[in-house]
């Protein structure tokens, strides 16, 4: 069939299955979550049929760890992840097919994020807002046979916006509601915000990252003990005491004073950043409840600049899942009430696969997405066709 064809054949269809997929800035791996979406723009509902993670080998993350978010890494490591995950995600979608009883011709289209290796948001004043996402689209169109969207990124770049976070777009679409100020706080590697105001408007729309979500919790933990690999329900940031000098050097950054828009990443906030930062007489469950009280007070703070009165809060991410992050946003913002995703009918696991399926459904077959930066509509991604 024509290239042509097959996308119109798509976009004639009543509703349209679109396997999502999520690999985030936790390198731990890949989200699969299949949706079915009827509509567009407004009118888009979407319900989950399957999701799954797959996670990666410990060898697998080992390496994109090592040369993840740095300024320097070899081209040549780059070059072969770009197709080595490529081929990967392509089996992973596979194998998903296969436990689900799917065949590829039940599957319109896949939305792929990508693997983040670097963003790089106004870094420097003389270069343009920049960003890389590896896992090439055509190995994984090849391998399925199954027409695939990718990199998300490049085109809010390119219309002057940052690239992230874009959870933003399909929390309007699915979640607004008439006259009721909503906010949708996602604690996953870093932590981000959508604020939708009850208008549903797109130039009201109001989002971006906070800081650091988990990352740096995760990342100490596995340097602090060897056979763990998070804080599982909070227990060693619950055991330890906040050192709060340590706690003000890791605050005093200009990133927590520039207004909404704005994005970040482990490019910034990182392992050096933390050692350049806390004092060497930390012992691991002291460093990690001043990590944790890094996050919830970042979040915190990110909210002094936001108009939340009257507002429904709806919390998702891995961080929900650790009490003393949850006690941490309570006690520093008493006047807010935290709910679960869930509580919207979301499975919570699923939400950032289901979000990528909605932007590529909005962009290839509706009207587009709202950047405020150029005032304009904008529509997400590129085509590989198997």
């Amino acid at each position: 069939m024509q290239p042509a064809n097959i996308i119109l054949q798509i976009a004639n269809k009543p509703s349209r299955k679109i396997l999502g997929l999520m690999s985030g800035t936790s390198l731990d791996g890949l989200d699969m979550v299949l949706c079915e979406l009827k509509g567009t723009g407004t009118q888009t509902k979407a319900s989950i049929i399957a999701y799954e993670t797959k996670h990666y080998t410990k060898k697998l993350r080992a390496e994109l760890l090592s040369y993840a978010y740095r300024s320097s890494t070899p081209q040549y490591q780059v070059c072969v992840m770009n197709a080595q995950l490529g081929k990967l995600f392509g089996k992973y979608i596979n194998d998903f097919l296969k436990k689900h009883n799917l065949e590829k011709d039940d599957i319109d289209l896949i939305a792929s994020h990508g693997q983040t290796l670097y963003h790089a948001p106004s870094f420097v004043k003389s270069k343009p807002n920049s960003t890389l996402q590896i896992a090439d689209a055509d190995h994984i169109a090849y391998i399925t046979g199954i027409p695939v969207i990718s990199d998300f990124r490049q085109k809010h770049i390119a219309a002057g916006g940052e690239g992230a976070p874009l959870s933003c777009y399909a929390d309007h679409l699915l979640f607004h509601k008439k006259d009721c100020k909503r906010l949708f706080l996602n604690i996953g590697g870093i932590s981000n915000f959508t604020l939708l105001d009850g208008s549903q408007e797109w130039r009201n729309l109001l989002t971006g990252d906070l800081g650091p979500g988990n990352t740096l919790i995760d990342r100490f933990v596995k340097l602090n003990y060897s056979d763990l690999d998070y804080d599982d329900n909070g227990m060693i940031s619950s055991r330890g005491s906040i050192d709060e000098k340590s706690l003000y050097r890791l605050m005093d950054n200009t990133f927590f004073e520039k207004d909404f828009p704005k994005s970040t990443g482990q490019e910034l906030f990182n392992e050096r950043y933390v050692l350049e930062r806390i004092s060497t007489q930390l012992d691991g469950d002291d460093l990690i409840a001043t990590l944790a009280a890094f996050t919830y007070r970042s979040i915190c703070k990110g909210f002094e600049k936001l108009d939340l009165d009257g507002a429904e809060i709806y919390v998702s991410g891995g961080g929900r899942f650790n009490p003393t992050l949850m006690k941490g946003l309570a006690h520093y913002c008493p006047k807010l009430l935290f709910k679960n995703i869930e509580d919207l009918g979301v499975t919570a696991d699923a939400k950032e696969g289901l979000l990528f399926s909605v932007l590529a459904n909005e962009s290839f077959f509706g009207e587009g997405l709202y950047l405020a930066e150029s005032d304009s509509m904008i529509r997400l991604g590129k085509l590989s066709l198997p």
